[in-house]
């Protein structure tokens, strides 16, 4: 009998320490996601601003062209205006993602999302779905 009571302690004991197993790897599994999707964030992040050299390139060198024009013939080329507007409004989205607080409100309604929204994506934890 004291065989039997050492054997199910020690199946007890084996039962806890793979959960704990199984709740460490839970966590190491996740911070790796976080992990990955910061760097994924960064990344936009760095291709944004590249973008964002390029496009304000570009329109400095049509607001440049359209400012000599209009020196020249003393008329503002109505041409300039579509390219010179639209430049300019995709470099503001740009810049603010880059350098704003763009990433910080997209955080936001992300977590509201998570959060508040009965969507079938929503929640995004598997163990959480399976309660539902």
């Amino acid at each position: 009998q004291k065989w039997e009571i050492t054997f199910h302690h020690s199946l007890k004991y084996q039962k806890i320490s793979l959960k704990k197993m199984a709740e460490k790897s839970s966590a190491s599994m996740k911070q790796g996601q976080e992990r990955m999707r910061r760097t994924m964030i960064v990344q936009q992040m760095a291709l944004t601003r590249e973008r964002l050299y390029w496009n304000a390139g570009v329109w400095l060198t049509i607001l440049t062209g359209s400012i000599a024009i209009t020196i020249k013939k003393k008329k503002f080329p109505v041409m300039a205006l579509g390219p010179l507007f639209g430049l300019g409004v995709l470099s503001a989205y740009q810049w603010d993602f880059a350098y704003g607080n763009k990433l910080n409100r997209v955080d936001k309604f992300m977590k509201d999302i998570i959060e508040e929204d009965k969507l079938w994506v929503v929640p995004l934890d598997p163990g959480e779905a399976s309660k539902a």
